[in-house]
């Protein structure tokens, strides 16, 4: 019995707490960004931001494990689109540093080939 039980609080435990402070980081977020669109609290409000983000962690350890796996699927759609866009992001900071690469080559290949002739009609 006793056995049975720690294996059962082992295995809620070990699950649904990265979970649980997953959330309320995300709900802390949230809150604070929807607050920060309305009003100008980004530098300051730091006692009222820090009791938010305790209430918010509180909630997020109460909530049912049901909740939790539902949240789990919901992050992991979540994390696909993140990194999509992450790829996106890269893709594009790629085509803009070649593009200053060619214009930069382009500009050296037109000084060489400058040199060259004053070099040619030089010697």
């Amino acid at each position: 019995m006793c056995n049975v039980l720690q294996t059962c609080c082992t295995e809620s435990v070990g699950h649904s707490l990265p979970v649980s402070l997953l959330t309320g980081h995300i709900c802390s977020y949230l809150v604070f960004t929807s607050l920060l669109q309305h009003m100008c609290i980004a530098a300051g409000f730091w006692p009222l931001k820090f009791c938010l983000w305790i209430f918010l962690l509180g909630i997020c350890f109460v909530m049912p494990n049901s909740a939790m796996s539902g949240y789990g699927q919901f992050a992991r759609v979540l994390a696909g689109i993140w990194l999509l866009f992450q790829i996106i992001i890269l893709l594009d900071f790629i085509y803009d540093v070649n593009e200053w690469l060619l214009k930069k080559v382009s500009v050296m290949a037109q000084a060489c080939f400058g040199v060259q002739i004053v070099y040619l009609q030089a010697g």
